[in-house]
């Protein structure tokens, strides 16, 4: 990847690889410093769209889980996923190592930052939402 840094975007992915680094995350300096890029220009009220290739990848049940992850509560997942729970705990497993994460809410994040999940897959609870119902 050949982006010509800012000097915010530099200090960005220095931070962010003292981080990755020191949290063992399976993330390469490629990955990194897309991430550092789009951080950098999310926090300048900018938008910059991620390189097209995908910084991780997950399969159809992997993405699965964690859209459900994203859309529910988790002691009901397995069977609203139709899977067995064994099964839904080995591909959420699976999931959480290709995304370098431990929890539910860190996999939804990052499955967001990389696109692989959209804003509008997910569906806030009524009590979440601005002006729900209570």
């Amino acid at each position: 990847m050949s982006h010509r840094l800012t000097p915010a975007d530099a200090r960005v992915r220095a931070a962010l690889l003292t981080a990755v680094d020191e949290a063992h995350l399976p993330l390469t300096v490629e990955q990194v410093t897309a991430l550092a890029l789009v951080a950098t220009q999310a926090a300048l009220g900018r938008t910059r769209r991620l390189p097209t290739e995908p910084l991780v990848s997950l399969t159809g049940r992997q993405l699965a889980v964690v859209l459900a992850i994203a859309n529910d509560e988790v002691a009901d997942l397995p069977c609203k996923t139709g899977l067995s729970p064994n099964t839904f705990r080995t591909h959420r497993h699976l999931a959480y190592q290709r995304l370098g994460v431990r929890t539910g809410a860190a996999a939804v994040a990052v499955s967001m930052a990389t696109e692989l999940i959209q804003p509008s897959q997910i569906v806030l609870p009524t009590r979440l939402m601005p002006g729900g119902a209570r």
